[in-house]
């Protein structure tokens, strides 16, 4: 039989209706499944991958069954309320509820009444069956509450909207669930969700039971029902179509449950294009599905005609607006809808109501079922208009693209809202270039609004008003630049003309005293001691304002005027000086050869051979370095540079005992010497003698108050004993005294980052790079601190940005090697564990995660291998003695349990993570290991505890049982753990493989 002219065959992206029943295949007994479980249970989650036709299940399927009365025992009088929990589900339910065919009163049902209706649900948990048993019903009939697009209750939740969102959607979810475990009155609850959300149950109570209770998972269309999805349609419509056509179908769409959307659109325009091209008594064929462009291209062809029929690039630019505040792409990639009214369209796009309505009523025309609601309901501010499947944005590729971009806008716009509100606590600086250059063309190009950003985060205002304060302190600070710049020119002018007087100076000094050679000299020595301290601290004023070349060039002019000096009087003050100057330029070579020299004319010039023993220390020619500072000693034993000099050389030997015994003489000789007191601490800190260590540095502030390297140095010991809090103060200190110096915001950077306070690493890192954008550290760091923040698109971009400054970063490739195994991508992260290893093979690290990475692709042996290296480099590691015992246990190594209790006694019974060894010894119960993670020094350390306590309890779990357990705690772990943990990864990998999907 045909359908009526007006019902097409095919709905295309959009669900099929509960009307169109009779165009619905492919889904046989399904309906009746779902029908058993309601009866049995009153709740059934309908859970499916995107495309499935979860929707179209419920609507043309399920609902014409209850209205058949085929639901034993319930009868045929059905009242349905159909929503979409959108962000705010108790008002949108209430809204359904107050249709005249649910629960509403009258055909009229106003706005008050839907308010008071919602105000009743709010009230308490049982506020649903409040409001039927309210209704009064009649006793024939039941009511039926569908939740379509479940899944939108996780994401708006959490979208940076509405203040309590959260809390609304736990209370949504009691309302469900109270109703349907009474039997007092006839409710039932059916929803449907993706798949890839069903973990996220887990976050409301008792709704993770329900679901699992009653769940019906979709089964995948076998190749004979979605035969049937394509060739009864198009009979009950009144055509026919070509076998070939069919065969050419089923193999384009596979049984990926995602192409079933876009196959329903090629349907539909191919049945269009073969109705407009003299359907007569010929099937539909393959010419017809040609000429749409076929399953690759027929929805982006489609949605790019109705784009180029717009009538301006205006309307052009709306439409863009639109699609991308319809839809959004979260931290985890996943693509999704975002249903919105017209008049917030309007708001967000900063358009015109009537244009937007003019734009959505193009792409919902007949025949283009792009947007929701169709082309037959009239439009009004109010309306709710929405994409009409996820398969469009990735079946569009202009949308794809527009998608991209916007999800990149917002990961702008929160980064600058998120610094601009930690600008305001205190905790982070303004923006530098090249970031805020970065920035500001970002909001130039996209003019973001307030009403734009509310969807994102809430701190606009705020943001603008930071960004803007950075551009203004940039702009001062360019003034200042070029001010100081012109200052040290001045400077450099100055200099260079004092050269050259005093070398006329010298030089008319030695003509007079040529008789008396050592007048010559000394006269010659006083000027150049003056040319020296002139000229090289005008040179430091060079690099302090970033003027390297104008530095480099000063040097050459030095060395000149030095060539002219000693070829008119060779003397050793000469030499020295020339020596220097090559050693100010980086030229250890003819730094070493000058400084020879002037021994040579003055074999007990103490100064020279201390500046020879350095010059050899920077070539690493540590045997000379140290023949020289004891030559130096031994003509002055009071010359506390040498001493100075010779811990250091020591220090670089790794003769800690010695370099610390040359500091302590240094000390001895200059009691105010606090570079002395910084170096002998340095040497403490590499005997892990962190208190001696810390004490020195304190003694070298002690001496200068104003010595940043003093505070930096002891922030490095704070932060190796654990102790963030001092580490981060010292390390601001550092900044305070020096903010030009890159370095320091590193390290504070890696102190919030081991604090898991990712954004003010961030913004640490940000400046670090901002003041020295070729630092691959500071990229690192950042990539590291994004990840934390599951941030992997900027974290990946900062990964490859270290490793493209410095190709030897083996930090830098374990750490994107970790972010391509979070992205599920073992095929990149192992290349990279493979490059980290082959640059730095002590790297303990990375031979524990490519353990993984190998386990996770089947390469069980490799990852035996690879766990026992890391605990061969590192015995004491807690978690690496636990990767290797889980690695032998997994792939059935007998001896894994007795290597696993011998590596045991070896570690550190008193700290964490050892209480997770005792619960695998069996000392430590579960109960105890969960106090024991609760007891962490700080709400940041806890999370990283507790999900490792997850993780590894679900390793336990897996390895002896029960194993129904492991599952649930995987998933734990993988809501709990940082992204930038190991463990996060691993219980991603871990769910991946046990789902049944």
């Amino acid at each position: 039989m045909a359908v009526e002219p007006a019902i097409h065959p095919f709905p295309g992206l959009r669900p099929f209706e509960a009307e169109e029943h009779e165009l619905f295949f492919g889904r046989e007994g399904q309906s009746e499944e779902i029908l058993d479980r309601l009866h049995n249970n009153r709740f059934v989650a309908v859970v499916g991958a995107s495309g499935s036709g979860k929707s179209s299940l419920i609507r043309a399927g399920l609902l014409p069954y209850l209205h058949g009365g085929f639901l034993a025992q319930a009868g045929s009088r059905w009242r349905i309320a159909l929503f979409r929990p959108g962000g705010d589900p108790i008002k949108n339910l209430a809204a359904a509820l107050n249709d005249p065919a649910v629960l509403g009163k009258d055909a009229a049902a106003t706005a008050e009444s839907t308010m008071l209706l919602e105000v009743s649900l709010r009230r308490s948990g049982l506020g649903l069956i409040d409001a039927v048993r309210l209704a009064r019903l009649p006793t024939d009939e039941q009511v039926l509450i569908v939740v379509d697009q479940f899944e939108e209750l996780f994401r708006f939740a959490d979208a940076a909207g509405r203040p309590g969102q959260d809390e609304d959607a736990a209370a949504f979810v009691k309302l469900l669930l109270e109703a349907t475990g009474q039997r007092e009155l006839p409710i039932y609850i059916v929803l449907t969700m993706r798949s890839d959300y069903i973990g996220d149950c887990a976050r409301y109570r008792n709704l993770p039971e329900a679901v699992t209770d009653g769940l019906y998972l979709i089964p995948r269309m076998t190749r004979d029902q979605r035969r049937a999805a394509i060739v009864e349609p198009i009979r009950v419509g009144g055509g026919t179509i070509a076998p070939r056509l069919v065969v050419r179908l089923l193999n384009d769409v596979g049984d990926d449950p995602d192409q079933l959307p876009i196959l329903q659109h090629a349907l539909m325009r191919t049945w269009d294009y073969w109705q407009a091209h003299g359907a007569g008594g010929r099937p539909i064929d393959v010419e017809d599905y040609l000429a749409i462009g076929g399953m690759a291209d027929a929805l982006s062809q489609h949605a790019d005609e109705a784009y180029a029929g717009l009538p301006d690039d205006r309307y052009r630019t709306i439409a863009k607006r639109i699609f991308q505040a319809l839809s959004e792409k979260g931290p985890d990639n996943r693509e999704t809808r975002r249903p919105t009214t017209i008049g917030s369209l309007a708001l967000v796009t900063d358009a015109p109501i009537a244009d937007i309505t003019r734009v959505a009523d193009d792409f919902r025309a007949p025949g283009r079922s792009f947007l929701m609601p169709v082309a037959a309901v009239p439009l009004n501010p109010l309306s709710v208009i929405d994409i009409s499947h996820e398969s469009l944005i990735r079946g569009w590729r202009r949308m794809r693209q527009w998608v991209e971009d916007e999800a990149e806008s917002a990961r702008e716009y929160r980064r600058l809202a998120e610094t601009a509100l930690l600008h305001a606590q205190g905790t982070a600086g303004l923006l530098h270039d090249p970031d805020l250059d970065h920035v500001l063309a970002w909001r130039d190009k996209e003019h973001p609004t307030a009403d734009w950003a509310r969807r994102y985060h809430p701190g606009f205002e705020q943001a603008m008003a930071f960004l803007e304060e950075s551009r203004l302190a940039r702009d001062a600070e360019v003034r200042q630049r070029h001010a100081a710049r012109r200052r040290v020119q001045i400077a450099s002018s100055a200099a260079t003309a004092i050269i050259a007087i005093v070398a006329v100076v010298a030089v008319w000094q030695w003509v007079l005293a040529r008789a008396a050679s050592d007048r010559a000299q000394k006269a010659l020595t006083v000027a150049l001691g003056f040319v020296n301290s002139t000229v090289f601290d005008t040179m430091e004023q060079f690099r302090l304002h970033g003027l390297s070349q104008e530095a480099s060039n000063m040097s050459n002019r030095v060395i000149q005027t030095y060539d002219q000096l000693i070829a008119i009087s060779p003397i050793p003050a000469a030499y020295n000086g020339r020596g220097t100057a090559y050693f100010e330029k980086g030229d250890y070579d003819h730094a070493i050869a000058d400084y020879t020299e002037a021994i040579k004319l003055a074999p007990k010039f103490a100064a020279a051979y201390g500046n020879r023993c350095f010059a050899n220390y920077l070539k690493h020619n540590y045997d000379n370095a140290i023949a020289d500072c004891n030559q130096s000693i031994a003509i002055d034993p009071k010359y506390y540079l040498a001493y100075n000099s010779l811990g250091i050389v020591d220090a670089a030997k790794k003769d800690y005992d010695k370099a610390i015994a040359d500091y302590t003489e240094a000390i001895k000789l200059n009691p105010r010497f606090a570079l002395a007191y910084r170096n002998r601490g340095l040497a403490y800190a590499a005997k892990n003698d962190f208190d001696r260590a810390i004490a020195d540095y304190t003694e070298a502030i002690k001496v200068d108050p104003k010595y940043a390297p003093g505070y930096e140095s002891r922030g490095q010991a704070y932060r190796r004993k654990g102790d963030l809090g001092r580490a981060i103060a010292d390390f601001s200190s550092a900044i305070a005294l020096d903010p030009k110096y890159a370095f320091y915001y590193i390290d504070r950077g890696s102190a919030y980052f081991a604090e898991n306070d990712f954004d003010a690493a961030i913004a640490d890192y940000t400046s670090a790079i901002g003041l020295n954008p070729k630092y691959a550290a500071a990229y690192n760091g950042r990539g590291e601190a994004n990840q934390g923040n599951g941030d992997l698109d900027h974290a990946l971009t900062d990964y490859n940005q270290a490793i493209s400054l410095d190709p030897k970063f083996a930090f830098a490739y374990g750490g994107r090697a970790l972010l391509y195994e979070v992205k599920g991508d073992l095929n990149h992260a192992l290349s990279d564990y493979n490059q980290a290893i082959a640059v730095d093979p002590s790297y303990a690290f990375a031979y524990f995660a490519r353990s993984g990475a190998n386990y996770y692709s089947g390469h069980g042996s490799a990852a035996v291998d690879d766990a026992a290296k890391a605990v061969k480099l590192d015995p004491t590691n807690v978690i690496f003695v636990l990767g290797l015992y889980v690695a032998r246990a997994r792939t059935g190594q007998s001896n894994a349990w007795d290597e696993f209790v011998a590596n045991a006694q070896k570690l550190d019974k008193s700290k964490w993570p050892w209480p997770i060894i005792g619960l695998y010894l069996g000392s430590v119960s579960p109960e105890e290991l969960s106090k024991s993670a609760q007891s962490a020094p700080n709400a940041t350390v806890r999370r990283g505890w507790i999900c490792q306590e997850d993780f590894y309890l679900a390793m336990l779990r897996q390895i002896k049982g029960p194993k129904d357990q492991a599952r649930a705690l995987f998933q734990s772990a993988a809501d709990t753990c940082p992204p930038d943990y190991t463990g996060y990864a691993e219980a991603k990998l871990e769910l991946k493989a046990s789902s049944p999907h």
